[in-house]
C-alpha cells in the first residue's frame, strides 16, 4: 500500500540569509514517551558543489541556540520543529543574479518507545 508522504515546501529560500521561520510539529499520539531521531538526506539532483554550503539543523523555537537531532516527546504531546537553514553559496559555484536553484531534501524521522 502507497504511503503518502508529507511535504514541506521551503518556498523561496536566499544565499546567504538564515531561514528560521519554517517549522513542523511532531506529535506523540501513544500512550508512552517516544524519542525521536531526525536527520536530514539530500536528493541527488543537488550537485557536491551546492550541498557543501548548506547548512540545516532543527531546534525548539526561531530563535534558539541549541540545535538537536534527538527529541523525546511526551504522550499525548506535540512539539514544534523549527528548521534553521543558512544555504550559503559556494565558491566553486558561479551564479547570475536571481538564478534559482532547486535543491531537495527528505527529513527523515525516526522512532522508538523510551524505555
Amino acid at each position: 500500500k502507497d504511503v503518502d508522504v508529507p511535504v514541506l515546501d521551503l518556498g523561496d529560500v536566499y544565499f546567504d540569509r538564515a531561514e528560521t521561520q519554517r517549522s513542523f510539529a511532531i506529535h506523540n499520539t501513544s500512550s508512552v514517551p517516544l524519542e525521536f531521531t531526525l536527520a536530514v538526506a539530500f536528493e541527488n539532483d543537488a550537485t557536491f558543489e551546492t550541498l557543501r554550503g548548506i547548512q540545516l539543523s532543527f531546534a525548539s523555537s526561531p530563535t534558539a541556540k541549541n540545535t538537536f537531532n534527538l527529541l523525546v516527546v511526551d504522550p499525548q504531546a506535540k512539539v514544534p520543529v523549527f528548521l534553521h537553514l543558512l544555504p550559503q553559496v559556494p565558491a566553486v559555484v558561479k551564479l547570475e543574479e536571481e538564478e534559482a536553484i532547486p535543491l531537495h531534501m527528505t527529513v527523515q524521522i525516526e522512532c522508538r518507545a523510551v524505555k
